[in-house]
């Protein structure tokens, strides 16, 4: 299924009416912003243009991730809550579970059991080498 994304991506394309990435990382207007009343379009384009192409990203990959439409509404908190729904769909899955010949999400305990699917904690190792090693010495006492 198909979302809807508002974020549009501005001036993309190959012959649109922007300056090169060197003239602009050269642009006083870069650190200073643009002049009150003559703003060059070409300038400001490319502002636009790096400003809506990564917005137009994230709100793609909150579509495809959320599954949900990503409306221009104004509505930040919604936003925020469907970035945070994207992301754990990503993390739950796209990162597998770890095995012997995988890596991947690796689930802890601090019980001693037959799993493989269970990692233990450095505590629950080292309790264990310290039962042995008392073990160890009243038998050989």
């Amino acid at each position: 299924m198909s979302y809807k994304n508002d974020f549009k991506a501005f001036s993309i394309n190959d012959n649109a009416n922007v300056v090169s990435q060197e003239k602009y990382e050269e642009s006083e207007s870069l650190l200073t912003g643009f002049p009150p009343s003559d703003v060059p379009t070409h300038l400001l384009n490319k502002v636009l243009r790096q400003a809506s192409t990564i917005s137009s990203v994230v709100a793609d990959f909150i579509a495809t991730r959320s599954g949900n439409d990503v409306l221009d509404d104004g509505n930040i908190v919604k936003l925020t809550a469907q970035l945070n729904k994207a992301l754990e769909q990503k993390i739950t899955t796209d990162i597998p579970s770890a095995s012997l010949t995988q890596k991947g999400v690796v689930q802890l305990t601090n019980v001693i059991g037959n799993s493989d699917t269970l990692a233990v904690t450095q505590k629950l190792v080292q309790e264990v080498i310290n039962s042995l090693r008392e073990y160890t010495r009243e038998e050989i006492d």
